[in-house]
């Protein structure tokens, strides 16, 4: 089996699922009080419901409007970094890296210019990607011999940085 190249690094960016605010007051654009109120009023059905409930009953949540989303001021975002190989695949290489911060309202070249700065202090400060370790990843999490030189080549290229569809819709 012949080694495949790596052709570019990069990473998904999207926020992360439990940051949260009140829906109503972000999407149904409800004043403050109003959104409360209408928060208020749909726990207290869920309570009445909970309470009329027998053994066995399935009791459903509070309703949509009562469920968080979002926050527009500060948001977490988590980094999915990949690898794209010649053959067409790409990889993930990690997923444990994210950072918060007050994105909405950013544009998404800043943004993307914030994310490799990021990736860049990480490699300096702390955590330099060592083409090795990328081969042995690579080797052990997917079967896949990749090409050390590909490797060294692609690390040095700017790194590709992409966005998922909800932190798309927060950037301009």
């Amino acid at each position: 089996m012949s080694a495949v190249n790596v052709l570019a690094f990069g990473v998904t960016c999207e926020i992360r699922d439990d940051d949260c605010v009140p829906v109503v007051q972000d999407h149904l654009r409800l004043p403050r009080q109003e959104a409360q109120a209408l928060l208020e009023a749909e726990r207290l059905k869920f309570k009445e419901r909970l309470r009329s409930a027998r053994p066995g009953d399935v009791v459903y949540g509070p309703a949509p409007a009562a469920r968080r989303l979002r926050s527009r001021n500060r948001m977490s975002v988590d980094f999915v970094e990949f690898a794209d190989l010649s053959d067409g695949r790409r990889v993930t290489v990690r997923s444990d890296r994210g950072v918060s911060g007050p994105f909405p309202g950013q544009t998404r070249g800043r943004f993307t210019q914030e994310v490799r700065d990021y990736f860049e202090a990480e490699a300096e400060d702390c955590c330099p990607i060592e083409p090795e370790w990328v081969v042995e990843r690579l080797q052990r999490l997917y079967g896949v011999e990749v090409d050390p030189v590909s490797v060294e080549a692609a690390l040095r290229s700017p790194l590709a940085v992409e966005f998922g569809p909800r932190l798309r819709d927060q950037l301009f």
